[in-house]
């Protein structure tokens, strides 16, 4: 028998990564020097005020757009709704950007959030 939980959805996280996804192609296109101390990222500044209260494992996930089949199976590989943790949340910010010829590109950030002081894994 398959057991019943309810997914928690945190709106202030996925709040907080959509800044950070909606400029992932561009930094993508043009990367952040190697030297870049941690505390500088758009990442780490994104969720800094979240690693006050969640233990935060999760990463960005890129493709280009062909079907939502597609985009679901990216995400379902990832793993991250396999969190046991009772009381884990989960956040996910998309961006999609058009290109000439019919192309788009897929920013996904996903993530699962739980309690407890931590760091982004």
């Amino acid at each position: 028998m398959e057991s019943t939980r309810i997914t928690r959805w945190n709106r202030l996280a996925s709040k907080s990564l959509k800044p950070l996804v909606s400029r992932m192609e561009s930094d993508h296109l043009q990367p952040m020097p190697p030297n870049t101390p941690q505390h500088m990222t758009p990442l780490f500044q994104a969720l800094a005020p979240l690693k006050n209260v969640y233990r935060i494992s999760g990463f960005p996930l890129h493709t280009t757009f062909t079907d939502i089949k597609q985009v679901v199976e990216l995400v379902g590989a990832t793993d991250v709704h396999m969190n046991a943790d009772p009381s884990a949340e989960f956040a996910m910010s998309v961006w999609c950007g058009g290109y000439p010829g019919g192309f788009v590109s897929v920013w996904l950030y996903i993530c699962s959030l739980t309690r407890g002081k931590g760091d982004v894994i």
